[in-house]
């Protein structure tokens, strides 16, 4: 009878050979209300806001991507409840505008302006999680129709920020 030996061929620390892969697909859609979400970690500067009274982010934002995307921020407690919104309104980064055949033309630009104050700083201090929630809807033609869309992967957004805050601290 023979032994059976197990043997490790390939670590993945000392491969000897490895592949990166890019798909590159012939993409078409329409987008009508296509809703993502995700969740992460609440901030970790919770000390830091005791300093802030009121903060505004300055946003310019070009997208040459073909679909317009409304994002909101949502705050949950420790129980997976959402009990609030960083924002008072949906941010929206409107899609690139495109032809009738769905061919992008030129980019969008857009100036942005979100203000933070201290009720949203208390807010935040309670939240253990944020949600960020986005809205997808391909762009639409000059006519206002949503025609079918070319995707590719040059498509981006392209976001300059700048922040500006006022500080609660008395000597």
């Amino acid at each position: 009878a023979s032994k059976a030996t197990n043997y490790d061929f390939i670590s993945p620390d000392d491969a000897f050979v490895t592949l990166d892969a890019k798909a590159i697909l012939p993409l078409k859609a329409k987008l009508k209300d296509l809703h993502y979400d995700t969740e992460f970690d609440a901030f970790n500067f919770i000390e830091e806001m005791n300093y802030l009274k009121s903060t505004t982010l300055n946003f310019y934002i070009e997208s040459t991507f073909p679909a317009e995307l409304s994002v909101n921020l949502y705050l949950v407690d420790s129980n997976s409840v959402v009990f609030d919104t960083l924002l008072l309104s949906p941010f929206v980064i409107p899609g690139a505008k495109i032809d009738n055949a769905g061919h992008i033309l030129s980019p969008s630009s857009e100036n942005a302006k979100i203000t933070l104050d201290n009720s949203k700083y208390d807010s935040l201090k309670k939240a253990a999680k944020l949600k960020l929630s986005a809205i997808l809807n391909t762009s639409k033609d000059e006519e206002g129709t949503q025609p079918y869309v070319r995707f590719s992967n040059d498509a981006n957004i392209k976001i300059k920020a700048s922040v500006s805050a006022t500080g609660n601290i008395t000597f």
